[in-house]
């Protein structure tokens, strides 16, 4: 009886973190090339955190493509980064 008393809840636990893991959203879409849409077409985006953000706002940040089109990603306003490292001096 005391097996059952501790198996009962084990599993209750071990199911509500399943569900909760398997229902957060996923961002499997920023595994794939990224890119933006720079009011003509869409280009490369880059690495985020690198060449680019997604800044807090409405809109989309950045697209991935699902075939032949191009499907929204990241939330927000891309704005890029443009940070070079410094050249040394010879």
């Amino acid at each position: 009886m005391k097996k059952i008393k501790v198996i009962i809840p084990s599993i209750a636990i071990l199911t509500g973190s399943l569900v909760a893991f398997a229902s957060r959203p996923h961002q499997a879409c920023t595994l794939v090339p990224q890119y933006y849409y720079n009011g003509v077409g869409y280009v490369p985006a880059g690495v985020l955190g690198r060449d680019y953000f997604c800044a807090n706002g409405t809109g989309t940040c950045t697209y991935f493509t699902a075939g032949n089109t191009y499907q929204p990603c990241q939330m927000g306003v891309y704005t890029p980064l443009n940070v070079t490292a410094p050249q040394k001096k010879k």
